[in-house]
Order: C-alpha cells, then structure tokens, then sequence
C-alpha cells in the first residue's frame, strides 16, 4: 500500500500542472475523465489477469490466489488511483470554485454525501459471508462504481468542510422539503 501512494504522490503534480494549464472547462472535463479511467482501473486484474476479487476467498484453490488477488485489490495502485484524483479534484475546486452555493443546495450535497457513503457501505457489507461468495458482477461493481459513489459522498463532505460551507447548517432556518430530507436521511441510516 505504502509504494501505491508514494506511486500517487509523484503523479499528483503532474496532474495538478495539466490542470492548471487548461482553461476552467477543460479542467473540469479533464479531471471528471481521469477519475472515470481511475475507477475503470479497477476492473484491470480481472480483465487482463482475470484474477477474481479477493471477496471470492471460498472459490480459490489455493494459498497462492487468495495472496494475488489481495495483492492486485487491495495494494495496487489501481485500488487507489480514482479514490486519490477525486481528491486532487476537490483540492483543485476549494482553490478555483469562487460560486456561492445556495444554503438549500448545500443541505442537499450534504444529505446525498450521507447517503452515499451509507449505501457504499450496506454493499461492503454484503460481501462478508462464509457460506457463499458474492456475485462476480456485484464484486466488481464494487470496486468500479459503489467505490465511486462512496468517494464522491466523502468529497463532497470535505469540500463543504473545507470551503467553510457547513457552518450554515442550522435545522431551524431548514424549509419543509429540507426537513423532510433530513428526516428521509435519519431513517435510512437506521434502517442500514
């Protein structure tokens, strides 16, 4: 894990150089593209390798193809590429994103963060079983697209943070329909 993130850490100003050159649209489309082949990137053991998540212990034979596919899913750089330029992403916004969000829209990125990050975590859950592994095509959504979801629900929580946009969030000054979200968010995270 340690030579995947000093892997990252050289990349970064490589990537924030590009940016920094492109105009504010380009950057933008930029940074939402290499996050998409980040997070496709995942996909890589199986496709070329076709070694299977590790989450599919009960289907290998031997000690060998349970350490690989910890290796290629866990310490590779591919696990952690997208999750890494989503928040050189968000780092890039603080700097460059000068708009002023509206307090119900920041409510509800806040809200939908949650969520995320709640639903990413249910599906983590599933994996976690000793009498059958998951499906093939739900382990690998997880390593594509539940991933995804989950780090935007953590950049969007830090970017609020971070931008000084949180300190708004007063549950007396909400409108009804926010209310109502905010009731809706409470419920699901006591349902999962």
């Amino acid at each position: 894990m340690t030579s995947a993130l000093i892997q990252l850490l050289v990349i970064a100003p490589i990537i924030v150089y590009i940016a920094y050159h492109l105009s504010k649209r380009g950057a933008y489309i930029y940074f939402l593209s290499i996050i998409v082949i980040g997070f496709l990137l995942n996909l890589l053991p199986f496709v070329v390798f076709g070694i299977k998540p590790d989450v599919h212990f009960l289907e290998f034979d031997t000690l060998y193809e349970t350490i690989q596919s910890h290796a290629w899913y866990r310490y590779g750089t591919q696990a952690y590429i997208g999750c890494f330029l989503m928040g050189i992403m968000a780092g890039y916004l603080l700097v460059d994103f000068k708009i002023l969000l509206r307090f119900e829209i920041e409510t509800t990125v806040l809200v939908v963060s949650f969520i995320l990050i709640q639903i990413s975590i249910a599906v983590n859950n599933v994996f976690w079983r000793l009498d059958r592994p998951p499906s093939l095509i739900l382990s690998l959504t997880w390593y594509t697209l539940i991933r995804f979801l989950g780090s935007v629900g953590f950049t969007g929580i830090f970017f609020l943070i971070a931008s000084n946009r949180c300190s708004k969030c007063d549950i007396r000054k909400l409108s009804k329909l926010m209310k109502l979200n905010l009731i809706l968010f409470i419920i699901i995270i006591v349902i999962i």
